[in-house]
């Protein structure tokens, strides 16, 4: 939602899953029919005339904006991935990224888990671009020290690959690691990367 409480598109996503503002376009409500929908519950949802067949026209969006808020993934950039097992060449992915230079697209989501996108975006994306990067999914068997030091060896890894001072934003594969034994660890020495300015 934005400042005025009001939905904006926040991704346009080509998988089964689809897209939260293609379900309110469809009329499915916001919250409580998401939810039903989600744990398989149609009896509300029947009750709604739902548009199963839905063309968003450009005309309802502003453009510029969504332009402007594009996160662009990178899961198969020079390797097989999704629904599809689609693959994107070296040729297609420059294409991609001048493209997001022209259109000032200037965020990427990517992972050290993603065999080599991080080394492809730091050759060919300059300092305006702005790269969100995973942790990889977390053994929670190591020792602390070993744990410790396995997510700064990460991180600084992900930096060097995607050639920048700062990792401008952080996600896990796993989050659910934060609520084991092991997450105030993880927490705590995320956090300190982050005073360090490392994040």
């Amino acid at each position: 939602l934005d400042r005025f409480s009001k939905p904006v598109l926040i991704e346009l996503n080509p998988r089964i899953s689809g897209s939260l503002y293609a379900s309110l376009a469809a009329g499915i409500n916001l919250i409580d029919d998401l939810i039903s929908a989600s744990i398989n519950n149609f009896k509300q949802i029947n009750k709604l005339k739902i548009n199963k067949k839905i063309i968003i026209k450009q005309k309802k969006l502003n453009w510029d904006f969504v332009l402007k808020n594009i996160v662009i993934g990178t899961a198969n950039f020079n390797q097989t991935y999704g629904l599809n097992s689609s693959k994107v060449n070296i040729k297609n992915i420059k294409e991609i990224i001048n493209y997001s230079k022209k259109n000032k697209i200037k965020y990427y989501d990517t992972s050290g888990s993603y065999k080599n996108a991080e080394t492809i975006l730091g050759k060919n994306l300059n300092k305006d671009f702005k790269v969100i990067t995973k942790l990889p999914p977390i053994n929670l068997s190591m020792n602390n020290k070993k744990l410790k030091n396995w997510i700064i060896d990460n991180i600084y890894k992900s930096k060097k690959n995607l050639g920048v001072t700062v990792i401008y934003a952080l996600l896990m594969h796993r989050p659910k690691s934060l609520l084991s034994k092991k997450g105030d660890l993880i927490f705590k020495t995320l956090s300190d990367l982050k005073k360090k300015k490392v994040i």
